[in-house]
């Protein structure tokens, strides 16, 4: 579960200044009764209410809590004045933000579910009266939850069905973006925090639709990627929610957030769902985590100061994982020859992870240095820019870690067959090749000290 002062963040609203405004109005009341919309007890009731202090509105709660809150609902079903309807959400909101206890006045009653009248104001043509009545509906869903969470999908399951249904329909299609991409995963966030509403996430089609809100640049970045994290960990306790979002392309954009954020919050919820995902049976997205940067973002993130000990803990344990089932990848040097023999070189965790290279660096020079000179003659003869590429950053690895790589391959005449490539019709050959060149060019010592500076 979350801690308070992270809960409290992920309740923070960051449409403050447009409630404001709209609470800042002044509504007819009176007009109201003349169109029978309001009955005389309830004009009295607002206005004992209505542009009150907070302590007289907190007062008149105690007191008549239950009357304002079948006041509030009767109107936003009597009313279809979009400024009204704003306003009389934002005075519920209001309520619920002073006090979350409060959400139990819009319980079940004897008029029946208030929920449904914000259920049906999602539907309507306005952003900001979606996105309160959403806020609301979020808030009161989720006291229902803890005041009975044994009866809580039973006595709910169309409200919350429908509402996982929307907010899952409004991520495919957004109304007003990214603004309704923080709404709609917020409130997924608070929700599926109970475990009995993840598969009607599930069933809603939800999973496909993560990688969208992971992948996500831009305004809101920042609390935008700690609630999708938070709500692709919730969803990632059940292995075949699990086994789907690693097929929809959730991993890769789940290590881009771990490893690019800098709120510990925000690694920590994704690294969190990283681990859910790589305790999987057969370990099935391993080598893509390795291979979006990892490991190298654990390393990173150990490398500096951690103040949350949630965070180490499960630090170490991605480390532990992805170690052991990297190894069991890397215990062959034979399946690297083998690759290397067909001379069809494919980007795989091979290439790319130091700690192959660290073990297996001095057998290149096994039989006369023949893998070497392989990649050489790939250099020199291959027409595939992937093999092109990896062939440089092969022998890129190499020169970092063999103490003795830079003389090995000059005396291989490697570097005339890399510098031919600098000017490759293929931008990422010519990169590849620029790189490669220029660990041939730096000497050991200086290429050791870049590489832990930028580790």
């Amino acid at each position: 579960m979350l801690d308070a002062s992270t809960q409290q963040e992920v309740d923070e609203d960051d449409d403050t200044v447009a409630k404001e405004d709209v609470l800042s109005r002044h509504c007819n009341w009176e007009s109201y009764l003349t169109a029978r919309l309001v009955d005389t007890h309830d004009l009295q009731l607002l206005r004992r209410y209505d542009k009150k202090s907070s302590a007289v509105r907190k007062s008149m709660l105690m007191q008549e809590g239950k009357a304002y809150a079948k006041l509030f609902t009767k109107i936003l079903q009597n009313v279809s004045k979009v400024e009204t309807v704003q306003y009389v959400l934002c005075l519920i909101d209001q309520i619920l933000q002073e006090d979350s206890t409060n959400a139990e006045l819009f319980h079940e009653n004897e008029t029946g579910d208030p929920c449904t009248t914000f259920l049906s104001l999602l539907r309507k043509d306005d952003w900001l009266v979606q996105e309160i009545a959403a806020t609301v509906l979020t808030r009161i869903l989720v006291c229902r939850e803890k005041k009975d969470p044994h009866e809580y999908l039973r006595t709910n399951l169309d409200t919350v069905t429908s509402f996982i249904s929307w907010l899952c329909d409004e991520l495919r299609a957004p109304s007003k973006p990214p603004r309704s991409f923080l709404v709609t995963t917020h409130a997924l966030a608070r929700i599926l925090m109970f475990r009995n509403a993840r598969p009607l996430f599930v069933e809603a089609g939800g999973i496909e639709l993560l990688p969208k809100i992971l992948s996500f640049k831009g305004p809101l970045n920042v609390q935008l990627a700690y609630e999708a994290s938070l709500v692709a960990w919730l969803i990632s306790f059940d292995k075949d929610a699990a086994l789907d979002m690693g097929k929809v392309g959730c991993v890769t954009p789940l290590v881009e957030i771990c490893r690019t954020a800098r709120k510990e919050k925000v690694i920590r919820v994704s690294a969190m769902a990283l681990r859910n995902l790589l305790i999987l049976e057969t370990n099935p997205f391993a080598r893509e985590m390795s291979e979006a940067g990892l490991p190298k973002a654990i390393l990173t993130h150990q490398m500096h100061t951690v103040h949350d000990e949630e965070l180490e803990q499960c630090l170490e344990q991605l480390d532990k994982l992805l170690s052991e089932c990297i190894q069991t990848e890397l215990s062959s040097f034979d399946r690297y020859r083998n690759e290397l023999l067909t001379g069809k070189l494919q980007w795989g965790v091979l290439h790319k992870e130091e700690r192959f290279w660290r073990a297996h660096a001095a057998e290149f020079e096994q039989n006369n240095c023949q893998l070497l000179l392989l990649l050489k003659s790939i250099l020199e003869t291959s027409s595939d820019s992937v093999a092109l590429c990896i062939a440089c950053n092969d022998l890129g690895m190499f020169i970092m870690h063999h103490p003795h790589g830079r003389f090995i391959l000059k005396q291989l005449k490697v570097k005339e067959a890399i510098m031919k490539l600098i000017s490759h019709p293929d931008k990422e050959v010519q990169r590849y090749a620029l790189m490669t060149v220029q660990k041939l060019l730096i000497s050991k010592g200086k290429l050791d000290f870049l590489t832990q500076s930028t580790a």
